[in-house]
């Protein structure tokens, strides 16, 4: 049996969670359409982009393409949005006694759902349109399934364990929104996602990029239905867990100054 103070932090999690869809499509004509609309067709620009006008030498370039870019948007975007939570939710953890960690959980499981959606759509596309895939048989799309899973999970504890830090840490440092912003920038072009890693001379700046190691893995099971190599898997999992934990160790040495600070 739940207790009921594990009710109410659910309840609040489902509410933030819908706070977060209304907001973003309040006052739009079509709504929560734009769920779908949006990312089909961002993913069908990209794919006429990349497909007509520029592209590498690649095979199955297109598909490449979009699964670094959705996949590292998922991290880019909700940790962008971790960075103000404490901000943004001041009325509402400074009135009550909730587990302020449970504002940082409800963001990244918010945007977890915004990337389900955007990737749901883009592996219909390219079944869709399935020279872009290299599937030789409904077994490879059955392990693609079954694996994907367990490599969201590794990603969204990644983006937990920065959101934790990053959403402390913009509390005590406004100026901590401009830098992320840099670093993503910066951590953008030295992440293979529309050029082959090998163009990367300096291969540590490979090795140690978690973002390098996940996008690979999805690349590779979606793609060609491929079994993921322990040496992506394991340093995925290594970088995950140890900024998780870093994460929780400085959100539970500085969360009760928050409420001071902000």
């Amino acid at each position: 049996m739940l207790s009921k103070k594990n009710i109410l932090n659910i309840e609040l999690i489902l509410n933030l969670i819908a706070k977060e869809f209304k907001i973003r499509y309040k006052n739009s004509v079509l709504g929560f359409l734009w769920i779908f609309l949006y990312p089909l067709m961002m993913i069908l620009i990209f794919l006429f982009i990349f497909t007509k006008l520029f592209r590498y030498d690649l095979p199955y370039y297109p598909s490449y393409l979009l699964i670094g870019l959705i996949v590292w948007n998922y991290f880019g975007e909700t940790t962008t949005k971790n960075l103000t939570i404490f901000i943004e939710y001041a009325n509402i953890y400074t009135k009550t006694s909730v587990n302020k960690i449970i504002f940082v959980f409800s963001s990244v499981l918010f945007g977890t759902i915004d990337f389900l959606l955007k990737f749901s759509i883009l592996l219909g596309v390219l079944i869709f349109l399935k020279y872009y895939l290299n599937w030789p048989s409904l077994l490879n799309i059955n392990l693609t399934f079954v694996l994907i899973v367990p490599i969201i999970l590794i990603e969204f504890l990644l983006i937990m364990g920065v959101s934790l830090i990053l959403s402390i840490g913009y509390v005590y440092l406004r100026d901590l929104i401009n830098i992320w912003g840099v670093v993503l920038q910066l951590g953008f072009f030295l992440t293979p996602i529309f050029y082959p890693d090998s163009l990367i001379p300096y291969k540590p700046v490979l090795t140690l990029n978690p973002l390098y190691h996940i996008i690979t893995i999805f690349r590779g099971i979606m793609i060609h239905g491929k079994i993921p190599s322990i040496y992506h898997i394991s340093l995925s999992i290594i970088f995950s867990f140890s900024i998780l934990i870093i994460g929780i160790f400085v959100f539970n040495k500085l969360k009760d100054t928050v409420i001071e600070k902000v």
